[in-house]
């Protein structure tokens, strides 16, 4: 499974996340404690809110640890929201287009977890997005068909509501051909100020593990927490918290 790391706040550099903390998201790219997998070494991504209206996006298919591109880009880089991405495969090939994170206009996302026999629902799933969506899609894995159904379900005006109704119609899809526990769904998503995280799984599964702590006068959120100081906490399953900059976070309970 992969590992992400998401980060909203105070300006800062991305290299004070991803690569100087002790457990780094680098370091987890080849020694994670809390996946199926203790190496992730199938492409990694950055996604970042830079001074222009669109966030900009950096991805590759090398290993996170042996990539001098990806360090240079975050010890040069500020930003006061961004995300970063480790992938492990899950099936889909190894390729640029199916690294996370994913962009749609002024969106992006990054997911660690699978629609389960993903392969028995994909017809269904891609056929009921609109052609707007479906000609946005550019890579071949499920993480990339989450993001764009949550769009097509109204994510950008109600996140909440249209994670709750994209979660029961994958659900009701799967039950219909006996898919049992079908969905497990850690992601981050933001656009310009709202990051938003969503920790889901069916019912019978755990959810891909999630953290969050308060840090640099803003809110950091990992797969794994990177450094050993007791102040991480794990987000609750079965939530969605949004997370606007100066405000309180807000967080909702998910239900299938």
């Amino acid at each position: 499974m992969c590992r992400l790391l998401a980060y909203q706040g105070e300006t800062n550099y991305l290299s004070q996340h991803i690569f100087e903390p002790e457990h780094s998201l680098i370091e987890q790219s080849h020694h994670a404690t809390k996946g199926k997998m203790s190496v992730n070494a199938d492409g990694y991504g950055l996604a970042w809110q830079s001074e222009k209206h669109t966030p900009a996006v950096f991805k590759d298919i090398l290993p996170a640890w042996g990539c001098d591109n990806l360090e240079t880009i975050a010890y040069h880089t500020k930003s006061p929201t961004f995300i970063a991405h480790i992938r492990a495969t899950t099936g889909a090939p190894v390729s640029r287009l199916n690294c996370h994170p994913f962009q749609y206009n002024d969106w992006v996302f990054a997911h660690n977890g699978q629609i389960n026999q993903y392969q028995d629902l994909q017809r269904q799933i891609e056929s009921d997005l609109p052609d707007t969506l479906f000609h946005a899609k550019q890579g071949q894995t499920d993480s990339e068909m989450i993001f764009l159904g949550l769009l097509n379900f109204g994510f950008d005006a109600e996140p909440f509501k249209a994670t709750q109704e994209y979660i029961k119609y994958i659900e009701n899809m799967a039950s219909k051909q006996q898919i049992k526990k079908p969905i497990v769904l850690t992601a981050a998503m933001f656009k310009n100020e709202k990051l938003i995280m969503i920790r889901y799984a069916s019912k019978g599964r755990i959810a891909p593990s999630l953290f969050k702590k308060q840090c640099n006068k803003g809110i950091c959120f990992a797969s794994e927490p990177y450094a050993k100081d007791g102040t991480w906490q794990s987000v609750e399953e079965n939530t969605l918290s949004i997370c606007v900059k100066a405000q309180p976070i807000q967080i909702h309970k998910l239900t299938t």
